[in-house]
């Protein structure tokens, strides 16, 4: 879930089968009203789009882990407000390095510049953490880096949680 101004946006990654969804609400009078679906346009059964949301005035990312074999990935959305809608751009965020199982989407964290992903089930559950860096000329993000912890252990999950 995000919330910026007077827009709330809402991942319901078990929703159609797991596939997932995002639901985005306005708030209008005081009161939140529904104003879109939105899903991935290639989306499959068990990509679980929506487990992780991050949002900016103009820019909706979502993770969705499951997404082939649980590799995992990132859609990027931008907001068009000529047709007031979110528009998916072609671009999808994945890890240089994936591998099936790595669930690499599942946490995020965007402050409009630097994209922090996290793949908490990377190397048998140690975990990495992805960093980004959002190109405006391109509309692309771009790997900068990749972090792990020092000293790994299977099934500590770094990257479980980013703020």
């Amino acid at each position: 879930m995000a919330v910026i101004g007077n827009q709330l946006v809402v991942g319901c990654a078990h929703c159609d089968e797991q596939q997932g969804v995002v639901y985005t609400f306005n708030l209008i009078a005081d009161e939140w009203q529904f104003a879109t679906k939105i899903q991935a346009s290639d989306g499959t059964s068990g990509d679980r789009f929506g487990h992780s949301i991050a949002l900016t005035q103009d820019m909706l990312l979502v993770g969705s882990p499951g997404r082939n074999n649980d590799r995992g990935c990132v859609y990027f959305f931008r907001f068009n407000s000529t047709i007031d809608s979110w528009e998916e751009q072609q671009n999808k965020v994945i890890a240089s390095d994936d591998q099936v199982g790595d669930n690499f989407g599942e946490t995020i964290s965007f402050d409009g510049g630097a994209l922090v992903v996290g793949a908490s089930s990377k190397q048998a559950s140690t975990g990495s953490v992805y960093v980004f860096e959002f190109g405006a000329t391109s509309n692309r993000f771009y790997e900068m880096t990749y972090l792990d912890t020092s000293n790994p252990q299977s099934g500590s999950q770094f990257g479980a949680a980013l703020d």
